[in-house]
């Protein structure tokens, strides 16, 4: 088995490594992440060998990655302590659905609480209009930001949403962004949509790792998720001129197909969609309910004044629910599975509370 995952491992960079020589965009490239196929959990840059960890459910199709709320795409050991003064950041997404709100294609930096923030950079979407922004040295946020319905730009006038394009789901779409000494540009499949001057000349390097298709509150948690496919991540350490990111647009473009994609419903690992898998949390309740008397009489159901509230009585004793409010950004897949211990736990009444 470990032979197997060896050669295996050995054969995705011999092929990466070829696709490296092949690669006529290598100038000033400090990562490249085709995700075109995984070998242990890794998808490996060609030409550096720097790694991307895939921790959770691992998925290939259609020539990316599936990102999601059940996977984790992180780069850990990247060295972009020289990044400051030229930057271009560029991705393939396909969105599983059409994104609402932030949604996160690239993010490298930390932010543990109001007093400890820092973010070298971070590229996203909102409402699936490309954004990248950053944090100066006071920990400002600078860039081509979203507010409000409109997108900012430093002495410029604000932009509203519906001028700009958006990226299509289910489809493959290109997404850019450049720092160039202060000003931002981005793009989307090739064209310019948005560029002006961010408001200081330098982003601030970080050591912490690159995050990719999630983002971080401000307290740290994850989120801010990309759901959908990953292809084709680069970054360089200057800023690509446009022309040459649309020279590379069109290389790319030519590798993916054109049409709409049946992207794949995510998954956490050991999902069982037919719920034939007992958790550990049934079996003992089932154990348990061998010695409980079962109920033979009938039942009188009425709702009653009890400490001045209305309450639900069961032949005439209180019958209490049991209500939770999740914290903010827990992800759907908690709550259905909270609700689902709580009633194989037994539990009569049960409200779930947003």
């Amino acid at each position: 088995m470990k032979l197997t995952i060896a050669l295996s491992f050995a054969a995705a960079l011999f092929t990466t490594s070829l696709c490296a020589q092949e690669d006529p965009f290598g100038q000033g490239r400090r990562l490249w992440l085709p995700f075109d196929q995984l070998a242990g959990g890794k998808s490996v840059d060609p030409a550096t060998g720097i790694a991307c960890q895939v921790a959770g459910a691992q998925q290939v199709q259609d020539g990316g990655v599936l990102a999601s709320q059940f996977t984790r795409l992180s780069v850990p050991d990247i060295d972009l302590g020289d990044v400051a003064d030229e930057l271009t950041v560029a991705a393939w997404i396909a969105p599983a659905r059409q994104p609402q709100s932030y949604e996160t294609i690239l993010y490298k930096g930390r932010r543990q609480g109001p007093e400890d923030q820092r973010i070298h950079f971070f590229l996203s979407l909102f409402d699936g209009r490309p954004e990248f922004k950053f944090m100066d040295e006071r920990g400002a946020w600078k860039g081509i930001l979203h507010n409000a319905g409109e997108f900012t730009i430093t002495g410029a006038r604000p932009v509203p949403l519906a001028e700009l394009p958006a990226v299509q789901a289910g489809r493959w779409n290109h997404v850019a962004a450049t720092f160039n000494r202060g000003r931002v540009s981005l793009y989307l499949n090739g064209k310019e949509t948005l560029s002006g001057p961010s408001g200081t000349k330098r982003l601030v390097p970080n050591a912490d790792s690159l995050l990719i298709g999630q983002g971080q509150t401000q307290s740290g948690q994850r989120a801010m998720i990309f759901t959908g496919l990953l292809s084709q991540v680069r970054l360089y350490g200057r800023a690509l001129p446009a022309e040459e990111l649309r020279r590379l647009y069109e290389r790319e473009r030519a590798g993916k197909p054109a049409g709409g994609l049946a992207i794949a419903r995510p998954l956490p690992e050991g999902y069982d969609p037919e719920f034939k898998t007992k958790l550990p949390l049934v079996a003992d309740y089932e154990r348990r309910l061998a010695g409980i008397a079962g109920r033979t009489g009938a039942v009188e159901t009425r709702v009653l004044d009890h400490g001045g509230a209305p309450t639900l009585h069961l032949n005439g004793r209180p019958v209490y629910g049991m209500a939770m409010m999740p914290e903010p950004y827990v992800a759907d897949e908690w709550v259905t599975q909270s609700c689902r211990d709580f009633a194989a736990a037994g539990v009569d009444l049960y409200s779930e509370i947003f």
